[in-house]
């Protein structure tokens, strides 16, 4: 069934996420109703916005077509659903939780006669309702196309990424928890670069030019993952960790903390360790998640 993109919308938790997708939402021309387990912020977000606050989250499903479930876990989406009636509601869950509580919660509601897409956000507040904002989706590929046109408000390059139900969840997890540790690890780097005299500005040049370098890399090592051909003629893993070895001297000899580049410096290792010394930097996805190797 096309989605005309204008509906009756719940939001179940109106924190900073769950206030945005209620702004937007209401600011796109659907009818929205937002319940929060502290009333006080939920009547406050309908005072501002002109989005109704309802009493109960039983009451928010009853109004809805289609109900968001933006709560703090798992835990307190089952308990805002407890003697909630279900039957012919449809749930998208943008709770951040681990692929196993995203299926359970699936379970849950279909168990109830409900209808149940799994998501998951790709961004910060400020980015919902952007064309750049992202949300991911995984479940029934019928009910995620009949919702796209209201979905696809709150981020334009939302998508689809599995019918497995744990595959939003999954998908945020990784990417995530790729994009904070990148942050992390420049923070750690300004430090250092800093007890050396080098200007933020120049810092910032450079860059430029290796996040380029990042994101050929990336493309490189999801192509090698994709074909399980590790083989390389750039620099193979035995090469990084000699440079990574060199650079926990340079941070511990400035007393910079290196505590993200000594993880990576530890994961080349035992990349060597494993035997793929010789192999693309795409091989590190072999490495089992316990190693009882030699180094080699």
């Amino acid at each position: 069934m096309a989605d005309s993109g204008v509906r009756a919308v719940a939001v179940l938790g109106t924190g900073l996420m769950g206030a945005a997708i209620a702004r937007v939402l209401a600011k796109s021309g659907c009818v929205v109703t937002v319940w929060n387990r502290t009333a006080e912020k939920a009547k406050v977000l309908a005072e501002l916005d002109g989005i109704t606050a309802a009493d109960t989250a039983a009451d928010a499903v009853a109004f809805a077509d289609v109900t968001l479930v933006v709560l703090l876990n798992s835990a307190h989406v089952e308990a805002a659903f407890a003697g909630v009636d279900l039957a012919g509601r449809t749930i998208v869950n943008l709770v951040t939780g681990t692929p196993d509580e995203m299926a359970g919660l699936g379970d849950l509601v279909t168990s109830r006669g409900g209808r149940y897409l799994a998501g998951a956000i790709a961004g910060y507040p400020q980015d919902i309702g952007a064309e750049k904002g992202a949300l991911v989706y995984s479940g029934s590929a019928e009910i995620y196309n009949e919702l796209k046109g209201t979905l696809v408000k709150l981020g334009g390059r939302s998508t689809l990424v599995s019918e497995r139900l744990g595959g939003a969840a999954a998908t945020i997890a990784a990417l995530g928890g790729f994009a904070v540790v990148a942050i992390t690890a420049y923070i750690e780097a300004i430090a250092f670069v800093q007890s050396e005299g080098v200007a933020l500005d120049k810092l910032g040049d450079v860059t430029d030019t290796v996040l380029g370098v990042v994101e050929s890399g990336i493309a490189e090592s999801a192509r090698a993952i994709q074909a399980g051909d590790f083989e390389t003629d750039q620099a193979a893993l035995r090469t990084y960790l000699k440079a990574f070895e060199t650079f926990m001297e340079a941070f511990d000899s400035a007393g910079s903390r290196s505590v993200l580049i000594g993880a990576l410096t530890k994961n080349l290792a035992d990349g060597v360790a494993a035997g793929y010394g010789n192999k693309a930097l795409a091989a590190l996805a072999k490495l089992p998640r316990e190693l009882d190797v030699q180094l080699i």
